[in-house]
């Protein structure tokens, strides 16, 4: 995909593509860590036997947490790029 961007758009929006991209691998970076820090929780809660509905339980838990902290970062960019629109309007218009 990308080297077919590269080929029908101008530089402008391959960097608005690739801003995205590293966007994307940050979130899901901080995705499979997250589910890394219960896989041993969830593995002793399936040894022992635990019941489903509250392996289940934790796996809500475990997806909101992801949810809301994804939610800061985003909202948390948002408002730093807010501040910088004059910035950001320069380097758009080039």
């Amino acid at each position: 995909m990308p080297m077919f961007l590269g080929a029908l758009s101008n530089k402008i929006e391959v960097s608005i593509f690739m801003i995205g991209v590293a966007i994307e691998r940050y979130v899901l970076t901080f995705v499979n860590e997250s589910n890394g820090l219960f896989l041993s929780r969830v593995t002793r809660m399936v040894v022992n036997n635990t019941d489903r509905q509250k392996i289940t339980s934790l796996t809500i838990k475990v997806g909101r947490f992801q949810l809301w902290a994804i939610f800061y970062v985003v909202i948390t960019w948002m408002l730093m790029l807010n501040k910088d629109k004059k910035i950001l309007n320069q380097f758009l218009k080039k």
